[in-house]
C-alpha cells in the first residue's frame, strides 16, 4: 500500500472518530438539567403529568433534572399542561404578611413573587441597640401594607418606619433619624438599676441660662449643688447630678443619674 494512501485512510478514520465523539457528547449524553433544559422531556396530555423542578423548570413528572447548581433559591411554581407542554404558571402575587423566599433568582427563572397591588416590599432588617442590622440567616422579604398608620407584626422601626415610629424622651428611638434630626446617639445609664440603653440626645439653645423655673427654659431649669442657683438643662440627657425647678422650688433631693 502506498504510503499517500495509508495517510488518507488514516485522516479519514480520525474525521469520523471525531464526528461520533461530537455527536455523542454534544448534548452532555442528551440529560436533563438546567444547562441542558432542551434534553428535558416536557411532553404532557394532561396537567397532573407535569412538575416543577428547581434548575430545569416545567417537566414531565417522570423527567429528573440531573443538575441543581445554581438553584438554591427557587421558588416553587405551578405547572400546567398547555398545548401538550409542560409550562410555568402565572404565580400569585403576595398579599400582607407573606414571606418572599427568593431574592436570589435562579438561572433557571425562579424569580420571586410580586406584592400584590398596593403593598410595599419590606426588607427584614431588625433595630438591636438603636442600629437597623440585617439578618445575615433570612435573604428574604416581607410583603405588607406599610403606611397605613398600623406597626403589623412584620413592621418595625427599620423597614417601615411610617408605622413604627418610636418616641421616646429626647427624641426618636433609631440611630439614624435621630443623626437626620440633629441629635446625638449615646449611651446613658437609668435610675436605679435598670439597664444602661441608647438614647437620642437634642442640645438646647437656652443651656445654661439662669432661671427660677423650668416654665423659662427650652428644657428643664435645673439646680445641681444644695443651695445653688438654677441654670437651663444644656440638653435632653439624662446624664449628671441635679434637681429640677419646679413651681420655683427643687423638686427633691439631687440625684446622680451616670
Amino acid at each position: 500500500m502506498k504510503k499517500w494512501m495509508l495517510i488518507l485512510i488514516i485522516l479519514v478514520v480520525v474525521v469520523l472518530f471525531v464526528g461520533l465523539v461530537y455527536l455523542f457528547f454534544k448534548d452532555g449524553f442528551k440529560i436533563c438539567s438546567n444547562d441542558n433544559v432542551k434534553n428535558c422531556d416536557i411532553t404532557c396530555l394532561n396537567d397532573s403529568e407535569c412538575k416543577f423542578n428547581c434548575g430545569c423548570g416545567a417537566l414531565n413528572i417522570n423527567e429528573e433534572c440531573k443538575s441543581d447548581i445554581n438553584t438554591l433559591y427557587c421558588l416553587s411554581e405551578g405547572v400546567k399542561c398547555v398545548e401538550n407542554r409542560c409550562e410555568i404558571t402565572k404565580r400569585e402575587c403576595l398579599k400582607a404578611g407573606q414571606r418572599n423566599e427568593g431574592v436570589l433568582p435562579s438561572y433557571a427563572g425562579g424569580i420571586p413573587n410580586l406584592c400584590c397591588e398596593g403593598l410595599k416590599e419590606l426588607d427584614q432588617r431588625i433595630e438591636i441597640d438603636g442600629e437597623c442590622t440585617a439578618i445575615v440567616d433570612d435573604m428574604g422579604s416581607i410583603c405588607s401594607d406599610c403606611g397605613n398608620s398600623v406597626c403589623e407584626i412584620w413592621e418595625n422601626v427599620c423597614n417601615c418606619m411610617e408605622d413604627c415610629k418610636k418616641e421616646i424622651t429626647g427624641g426618636v428611638i433609631i440611630k439614624e433619624t435621630c443623626i437626620q434630626d440633629g441629635g446625638e446617639w449615646v449611651l446613658e445609664g437609668l435610675l436605679d438599676d435598670l439597664p444602661k440603653n441608647y438614647r437620642c440626645v437634642f442640645n438646647f439653645i437656652d443651656g445654661g441660662n439662669a432661671c427660677n423655673n423650668s416654665d423659662e427654659c427650652v428644657g428643664d431649669c435645673l439646680v445641681t449643688k444644695v443651695g445653688g442657683n438654677g441654670s437651663c438643662d444644656y440638653s435632653t440627657s439624662i446624664s449628671g447630678c441635679y434637681s429640677i425647678i419646679e413651681n420655683y422650688r427643687e423638686s427633691g433631693l439631687i440625684e446622680c443619674i451616670d
